[in-house]
């Protein structure tokens, strides 16, 4: 679905709400709080609810970032009737000022796609992750990971420390000497190692095959 469809669903839950005889509460509707949209009611009965819509984003088990759109029903735990004419009343958000009732969320899966299952979501981010990764842009190079500082990584990057870099040949470089190992790929193959130590950074290209 597109954002479009979002603002179809918000539309009809605005429609639907003011058909069950709640009325638009404009009393409370003045600044913002970090929603994207919110609209809030009051009942015949003088209660207060919003129907809000959110962004945020959060960092699944995966390690995918993800961002999410909700639509918010919720009912107001402090205010009451109409105000008499007051129009500096907030509506406060967050679990103490709120009840929340009801909640549907979409997950943004690309610049302007957007699914309502987050088994789907974290599906097609995986995907996504995969291909930027495995992907080519024009001539640059572009980052491709860092490698995890263990005890193979560490071997691995001090031998190509010694080997691809001729003036440090005859160096003892331990692996214990390796900081961090940051590894580019360029459009034609080959990889950009940057290897940095305690005193110092090396960096060069080589035709090796990074496993990701």
């Amino acid at each position: 679905m597109k954002f479009a469809d979002i603002n179809k669903k918000f539309s009809e839950a605005v429609a639907k709400t003011l058909a069950e005889g709640y009325q638009i509460c404009c009393n409370t509707m003045s600044g913002s709080q970090g929603e994207v949209a919110h609209v809030n009611f009051i009942s015949p009965e003088g209660e207060h609810y919003t129907l809000m819509l959110d962004h945020c984003s959060s960092l699944g088990s995966e390690g995918i970032w993800l961002d999410r759109f909700l639509i918010t029903w919720a009912k107001s735990n402090e205010l009451k009737g109409d105000f008499n004419g007051r129009t500096n009343v907030t509506f406060w958000r967050g679990d103490k000022y709120v009840e929340v009732i009801g909640q549907q969320c979409y997950w943004q899966v690309g610049q302007n796609y957007f699914v309502d299952n987050a088994e789907e979501a974290k599906r097609i981010s995986d995907v996504k992750r995969k291909h930027y990764r495995s992907g080519f842009v024009d001539d640059a190079y572009r980052f491709e990971f860092e490698m995890p500082m263990n005890g193979a990584s560490r071997k691995l990057a001090a031998k190509l420390y010694r080997e691809h870099k001729a003036r440090y040949q005859k160096l003892k470089i331990s692996a214990a000497n390796i900081n961090s190992v940051k590894v580019c790929r360029f459009n034609h193959g080959t990889r950009h190692i940057e290897i940095c130590t305690a005193n110092e950074k090396v960096d060069f290209n080589v035709d090796i095959s990074v496993k990701d």
